[in-house]
């Protein structure tokens, strides 16, 4: 083999490597970014069920004294519910 065939050579292994680093990179920054996306996502579904599960009480308890529902109720669940969110150390960063 003459020198120029080796150059050939050792730039296309070159830039095969190079193909294969980027692809793992974007493979390791979509994983990154769907784990973030997925974390997001969880936490704002625990807060909306929360939010439903509150409302759904509400409804029931109404529903049960003739549309009353005491106040003490609804400060334990902002209590409840923003203690929650707020002792999580990633959603806390968010707020």
């Amino acid at each position: 083999m003459c020198v120029q065939e080796m150059a050939r050579l050792a730039r296309q292994e070159y830039e095969e490597q190079t193909r294969k680093d980027q692809e793992l990179h974007d493979q390791i920054a979509a994983d990154r970014a769907e784990a973030k996306y997925r974390k997001h996502f969880d936490t704002c579904q625990g807060v909306v069920g929360q939010i439903v599960d509150f409302a759904c009480k509400v409804a029931e308890y109404r529903e049960l004294t003739n549309k009353y529902a005491p106040d003490i109720m609804h400060s334990i669940f902002r209590h409840l519910m923003f203690d929650d969110i707020l002792d999580r150390p990633n959603v806390a960063s968010l707020i």
